[in-house]
């Protein structure tokens, strides 16, 4: 801990190199990956023409058993009142 405030109050200087980046990546160059038309209707055809899957909808239970063990065999025991 000495050290740490020691070094606040006498910061020793590292010098700063800078990062230069290699020949090789600077030859390569981005290339767009999505064909997007220029004009604004054909976009906008283009997202409204996308056509979605239908979707499962999971159903609810209505009745839930009890986790217990006990309750669960009392339950299973006794007549169910309609």
């Amino acid at each position: 801990m000495l050290s740490y405030i020691y070094s606040w109050i006498y910061p020793t200087k590292t010098p700063i190199t800078p990062i230069t980046p290699k020949k090789e990546t600077l030859a390569i160059k981005p290339t767009p990956t999505i064909n997007v038309p220029t004009d604004y209707k054909t976009h906008l055809r283009n997202i409204i023409g996308v056509s979605l899957k239908k979707a499962t909808v999971n159903t609810k239970k209505t009745e839930y058993e009890p986790r217990h063990p006990v309750l669960r065999e009392l339950l299973s025991k006794t007549p169910k009142v309609i």
